[in-house]
């Protein structure tokens, strides 16, 4: 982590969740979306390669969905 991004996220977590949700939307905002969506493409790609090939396996939804509640009630 650069000292800049270091200063930043230090003063982020003194931010209320609206000013970090309009802060998130800013840096959002400030990506090349061609590449940010070429980036995505890749990294599906990747991964269903990986399932392709055996070196992941899939989960059914319901465990996944059943994971994130039990984390984010």
């Amino acid at each position: 982590m650069t000292e800049a991004v270091a200063e930043l996220k230090s003063k982020i977590d003194n931010l209320s969740i609206a000013e970090r949700e309009e802060l998130a939307n800013l840096l959002f905002a400030s990506l090349d979306q061609e590449q940010t969506q070429e980036s995505w493409r890749a990294e599906i790609n990747r991964r269903l390669d990986e399932i392709r090939t055996g070196a992941a396996a899939g989960r059914p939804i319901e465990d996944v969905l059943r994971e994130a509640r039990g984390r984010f009630p």
